[in-house]
């Protein structure tokens, strides 16, 4: 049974940056719950990756450091990906994108039981309107 750190590893290399969505039960607590806005259970992860996934095909997560603590580990993320579909009203521009972001996940069973997580969208916003081509994880 991985650790609740070798859990989100796996949820950063096979589902979102693998694009890897039919491993999602294995990975995902039948009574999951997103506290980041998505729906609950596995199908409700599945949608959220889906979604992500179509406005930026090529996403890539980079877990750049985790700090686990019992159920718990929390993690700081590199975000990159090309807009290439509307995101947040703005249309596809094309632009590659980095943000950074921290995770928290609870896991039970093995499997993810809750997740909450926080995105420097604005950075992503203002990459995408040109404002700035800063690396926020640099």
């Amino acid at each position: 049974m991985d650790s609740p750190s070798e859990l989100f590893q796996r949820l950063a290399d096979e589902v979102i940056s693998g694009g890897n969505l039919d491993i999602i039960p294995e990975l995902v607590a039948g009574d999951y719950v997103d506290h980041a806005g998505g729906d609950g259970g596995p199908q409700g992860y599945r949608e959220t990756v889906e979604l992500v996934r179509n406005i930026f095909p090529d996403i890539r997560m980079t877990v750049e450091d985790t700090i686990e603590q019992g159920d718990k580990v929390a993690a700081r993320f590199t975000i990159t990906a090309t807009h290439n579909n509307e995101f947040m009203g703005f249309a596809p521009t094309g632009r590659k994108l980095s943000w950074a972001g921290v995770g928290i996940v609870r896991v039970a069973g093995g499997k993810m039981a809750e997740r909450w997580n926080v995105s420097d969208l604005l950075s992503a916003i203002e990459q995408i309107q040109g404002l700035t081509d800063d690396d926020p994880a640099a």
